[in-house]
């Protein structure tokens, strides 16, 4: 782990090392991402530069942030609701009410970025006054212990956490609150390992616990764990995408030197030979935390009048001159925005995928992603979260159950759909100029066109049942287009006009019915 990584970890100890070195990854990482690095980029920069250097630049520009852009830029499955599926449609109906009466999706909409920079989100699920409470958990508080077959959720999780003490309501105090599902054991421990189990439960005994079936007794594990890749059977792995949350901490030097610059230093050094400024006055403030001390002070700005005066003793003619110039301000802003389109490159996607949003002076402060660069991080994580997802809703079924709220919820089998992104109009527009001359040249059938444009999800939107607000799709396709694959025969009128009408070309509920065509008769000779 690189010395400049961390300034100070805020985490507390954990029994063995390679946890401690795993939480304070988890724990930097977590700040980046909700924007409390300013004291990790003030360890960097004095690293980097040393601490003459680090007082003269003052502040730390933290508004530049490759990490927290790529991760939200990818974080796309839970913009709109998903759906819970299961073999019995009833049950996942009543399941994705309890969900979304649980906040399930802003939840998931604040967690996923977090899962993709930090490895690993979690959930805890409570039972509170009959309604499921969902609480987000910092992995870099959490020690936790799975089985491979259970593919990266925990039996055991042993939580450091604040709660109220029972004896003190003024007072916060640290417990650390492990649960064993297998054992179906529920310990509380103080700072002076105590346990105090009873004190903040109420009971020692294990809160959530059903018999299953065929009579066994079962044991919940209230915390779901999301995971940034399918596969693993660890429950924590931080380590990957180390490079941009590095370059993260470089790209935050590099705009403080820049704005240092722009501030202190964006004119000619000047210098003076055989001159002292006049009007100096001694002051002895301490300075920066340096002790106290005789030193003299004038004040050098810009915007100030300096007056100088010559040296005593000065032999020769006094000088005043300026150094050259640097590089331009401009030159240096291109060179870390190239800098930071290259950190989040190290993230695994194409650059041709990440664009530069227009009219802002600062443009490395406005990348962002194409929409197919978001599809294709949205199948990246798509069956790692849909498992987790899946868990989550067989968790609250049986804490349901074990808590006596509602007995007839299947306990597993469920699954989840998530909201495939749209085409944007360019797309749509190029996807069905290609079909049209492909399908018009020959190459393609009509059958393998309509194919191809139900791959791409050109369809996706056009709904027959669908309410007006959702069949409003943002893909508005062009009529031209659309005209041009009903003339190929790719389209029927009829699927053409769902089209048009999904755009918002026309309200098919209030357009009256075309007049019957009525052709003019030859008249009789």
């Amino acid at each position: 782990m690189p010395e400049h990584y961390h300034a100070a970890p805020n985490v507390r100890p954990a029994p063995k090392a390679a946890e401690r070195d795993r939480m304070g990854e988890q724990a930097f990482r977590r700040r980046v991402l909700t924007g409390r690095w300013h004291t990790d980029l003030e360890h960097a920069i004095r690293r980097a530069v040393g601490t003459k250097r680090a007082d003269a630049w003052r502040l730390p520009d933290t508004s530049s942030n490759p990490a927290r852009q790529f991760c939200n830029a990818v974080s796309e499955l839970y913009t709109s609701a998903p759906t819970i599926t299961h073999q019995n449609p009833e049950a996942a109906a009543v399941m994705q009410q309890v969900l979304m009466d649980a906040g399930w999706v802003g939840r998931m909409q604040n967690l996923q970025p977090l899962v993709v920079g930090v490895g690993e989100g979690i959930l805890r699920v409570d039972v509170v006054d009959g309604q499921i409470v969902l609480r987000e958990v910092d992995p870099s508080y959490v020690v936790a212990h799975g089985k491979p077959s259970e593919r990266g959720q925990p039996y055991y999780v042993c939580e450091y956490r604040q709660r109220i003490d029972p004896t003190d309501a003024s007072q916060i105090v640290w417990v650390r609150e492990i649960w064993d599902s297998e054992a179906g054991t529920l310990t509380l421990l103080d700072e002076q390992d105590r346990d105090v189990t009873a004190l903040h439960y109420g009971s020692a005994e294990y809160p959530y616990s059903y018999t299953d079936a065929e009579g066994q007794l079962r044991h919940v594990c209230p915390y779901v764990v999301w995971h940034r890749s399918d596969g693993g059977t660890e429950i924590f792995n931080p380590w990957p995408l180390s490079e941009i949350f590095v370059g993260t901490l470089y790209s935050g030097i590099q705009w403080s030197m820049y704005l240092h610059r722009l501030r202190s230093a964006s004119w000619p050094q000047r210098y003076v030979v055989g001159l002292q400024p006049s009007g100096i006055e001694p002051s002895t403030s301490s300075v920066n935390g340096f002790g106290e001390g005789r030193r003299d002070v004038v004040v050098a700005d810009p915007a100030v009048v300096l007056s100088l005066e010559p040296i005593e003793d000065m032999t020769g003619q006094p000088m005043v001159g300026a150094f050259p110039d640097g590089a331009p301000l401009s030159d240096y802003v291109d060179a870390v925005t190239t800098y930071d389109r290259h950190v989040i490159s190290t993230a695994g996607l194409d650059a041709s995928e990440i664009q530069r949003m227009d009219g802002d002076p600062r443009s490395g402060y406005a990348l962002s992603l194409s929409a197919h660069g978001k599809r294709m991080a949205a199948a990246r994580y798509r069956n790692s979260h849909a498992r987790s997802d899946a868990m989550l809703c067989a968790t609250v079924a049986q804490m349901l159950l074990a808590t006596g709220v509602a007995a007839g919820l299947p306990l597993d089998g469920y699954g989840v759909e998530y909201t495939s992104l749209g085409l944007t109009t360019a797309e749509a527009q190029e996807l069905a100029q290609q079909v049209t001359q492909l399908v018009g040249a020959g190459l393609l059938t009509v059958e393998e066109g309509r194919s191809k444009l139900a791959a791409a999800g050109y369809f996706s939107d056009v709904k027959p049942d669908a309410a007006p607000e959702v069949a409003q799709t943002e893909q508005s396709r062009n009529s031209y287009q659309i005209s041009n694959l009903v003339a190929a025969g790719v389209l029927s009128p009829d699927e053409a006009r769902k089209l048009l009408a999904a755009a918002g070309y026309f309200d098919p509920e209030q357009t009256a019915p075309a007049p019957e065509l009525v052709l003019p008769q030859e008249p009789e000779p």
